[in-house]
């Protein structure tokens, strides 16, 4: 099985590595990933995707965060908390997020970003839509792809 997938693999060609380093997609995502590891190099990708979340939907609910999400309740708490100024252990947080009892109901929690929260934020937007030629990138955006291996399985 296993040679049956090594006889299947080839090497890209030089063009085509060209064309992926060139790739604008690419390159906006590995700005933004060297945005999120200048917070954190080892920021797990739940963390990333509940404060998408918040920026996206100011005011959101925590209580709905686990649906639009796909994360458990008690994820979204860990989650969430560690995007705040305290985690659950008491230990700094990130500070990007802040909770705040809902005006009608204060057992609810809205989220909101925090003024470092919506900067933050701002930064990879910044980043991926600049419209400087690929050579101009930051340095971590275009060097993030020196002395890679790359391959493709074709079936």
């Amino acid at each position: 099985m296993v040679d049956r997938k090594r006889a299947e693999m080839r090497r890209t060609t030089a063009a085509e590595l060209a064309t992926i380093k060139k790739n604008p997609a690419l390159i906006s995502l590995m700005a933004t990933l060297t945005v999120l590891a200048s917070l954190d190099n080892e920021m797990q990708i739940q963390l990333v995707a509940m404060l998408v979340i918040v920026a996206q939907r100011p005011g959101v609910y925590q209580r709905d965060m686990d649906g639009l999400s796909g994360f458990s309740q008690s994820s979204v708490s860990r989650n969430v908390h560690a995007l705040s100024r305290y985690r659950r252990d008491g230990l700094p947080g990130f500070g990007l997020v802040e909770q705040r009892p809902d005006a009608k109901d204060v057992r609810s929690q809205r989220l909101f970003l925090t003024v470092a929260g919506v900067a933050f934020v701002s930064r990879p937007v910044e980043a991926g839509t600049d419209p400087q030629p690929a050579q101009a990138m930051p340095k971590p955006a275009i060097d993030a792809f020196a002395g890679t291996h790359w391959e493709v399985w074709v079936d």
